[in-house]
């Protein structure tokens, strides 16, 4: 949240502990929150011509909103290979509430895109 960035941005190289959406706690120093302003993913893309895959949770409230987040990876990708799949999963594609079957399907086309794509 945006608390978390302000106090990350100013801790320097002094660990930040902060509690994950999903209850676990992390230390982050500040140049992971300035990296926040300086990495895009979208942008790294851009320059990948291999196969991609985004998997996406929709419910997700961490990178959000989806799926249309996911979406813009495969709009800036210039590779002609790309799927999108989309679950009915939050970030961490409901492992710590309605169990691993979301995971078990995020694995499994995982795996199925590796079989089509190497």
């Amino acid at each position: 949240g945006f608390d978390n960035l302000q106090a990350g941005l100013a801790t320097g190289d002094t660990p930040l502990t902060i509690t994950l959406p999903w209850g676990a706690e992390t230390a982050l120093k500040g140049p992971f929150f300035a990296d926040i302003f300086v990495v895009d993913p979208v942008a790294g893309i851009a320059s990948y011509q291999g196969p991609l895959m985004s998997v996406v949770g929709l419910t997700d409230n961490i990178v959000f909103p989806q799926p249309q987040a996911g979406q813009s990876f495969l709009t800036y990708h210039p590779g002609e290979v790309e799927k999108l799949i989309e679950l009915p999963a939050d970030h961490v594609f409901d492992i710590l509430g309605e169990g691993p079957d979301d995971l078990d399907d995020a694995i499994a086309w995982g795996l199925a895109w590796l079989q089509a794509t190497i």
